[in-house]
């Protein structure tokens, strides 16, 4: 039964998926940013290397599918 509270920071893609494991271990999980995140698919001040062209590579693909259905 997952106990306790765990902080994470940062709600880039490493934040959101260390978040989402976490929430397996833990109650309760909060996610600490800087900036205040937008309601739509847009770059952020706060990260700067989010706006260039990324692959994922399909190892990371499939476990983010199993974290994050649909």
């Amino acid at each position: 039964m997952p106990r306790g509270r765990a902080v994470v920071l940062g709600a880039n893609m490493a934040g959101l998926g260390a978040a989402r494991a976490l929430s397996n271990h833990s109650a309760q999980v909060t996610i600490v940013d800087r900036d205040l995140l937008p309601g739509q698919v847009e770059s952020r001040n706060g990260v700067p290397q989010g706006s260039p062209l990324h692959v994922l590579l399909p190892s990371g693909y499939r476990i983010l599918d199993g974290y994050f259905p649909e």
